[in-house]
C-alpha cells in the first residue's frame, strides 16, 4: 500500500485492506498534539515558573541577606545592577546575581 505522509495526516488515506482496521485518521493527527500537550505540562511549564521565581527571588536581593550563592552561605554586603558582594567567613566576594541559589530564612539558620 502505497500511502505519504501528507495523505495520512490528511485524513484522506483509505482503510487497509488487509483486514486491519486502523482507526479514524482524525485520531492518528490527535496523537502527537497529546504527547505535546502533555510534554509541556509536565516538563516545560513548571521549568518557566520555576525560572520566574528564580529571577524575582534575583531582583528582590537587599543588603544583609543571608543566602546561598554557589554553594556558599553568606551575607549580601552590596547589590550592584548584575553582582552582589557577598561575606562569608572572614572573606568578602563579588559575585554574579544569578548565582545565588536561595535566600535564607531565620529558620534555615
Amino acid at each position: 500500500m502505497d500511502i505519504s505522509l501528507f495523505e495520512v495526516l490528511l485524513g484522506s488515506a483509505t482503510a487497509p485492506s488487509d483486514g486491519q482496521s486502523g482507526g479514524p485518521a482524525w485520531i492518528t493527527c490527535l496523537m502527537p498534539v497529546a504527547f505535546l500537550g502533555i510534554f509541556y505540562a509536565l516538563l516545560i511549564r513548571p521549568q518557566q515558573q520555576q525560572q520566574k521565581q528564580h529571577a524575582k527571588m534575583v531582583e528582590d536581593l537587599k543588603t544583609g541577606d543571608r543566602v546561598v550563592a554557589s554553594g556558599m552561605v553568606g551575607t549580601v554586603v552590596t547589590v550592584k545592577k548584575k553582582t552582589i558582594t557577598l561575606r562569608t567567613g572572614e572573606s568578602k566576594l563579588e559575585l554574579m546575581r544569578t548565582s545565588v541559589e536561595r535566600v535564607l530564612d531565620e529558620d534555615d539558620e
